[in-house]
């Protein structure tokens, strides 16, 4: 079993499939984490819920807009890679 931290860092991403689970997965976490963030920095310098709230609505809009996509550019490299290492292999096992 990987580490749900090794999942995001270095993911073995096989098909498209892999790669919308990994995306959608990793921006859930990034969201989650600049949530996170907001949520304590509301705790410390909270100053009424109007305002809370909206904050947490743009920290997700702007996690989500700024994640989806490094993290759909990020795993389309590493299907890449998987792609490349599978033609690799097949075309190491011809007959001479």
């Amino acid at each position: 079993m990987r580490s749900p931290l090794r999942l995001i860092v270095a993911p073995q991403i096989q098909d498209r499939r892999g790669l919308r689970r990994y995306v959608a997965g990793a921006t859930a976490a990034a969201v989650v984490a600049a949530l996170l963030m907001d949520v304590v920095n509301q705790l410390v310098f909270f100053i009424d819920w109007t305002a809370a709230l909206r904050s947490w609505a743009v920290t997700i809009l702007i996690a989500l807009v700024v994640a989806a996509p490094i993290l759909s550019w990020i795993g389309r490299a590493h299907l890449a890679l998987a792609e490349s290492r599978r033609q690799f292999e097949q075309l190491s096992r011809t007959d001479r």
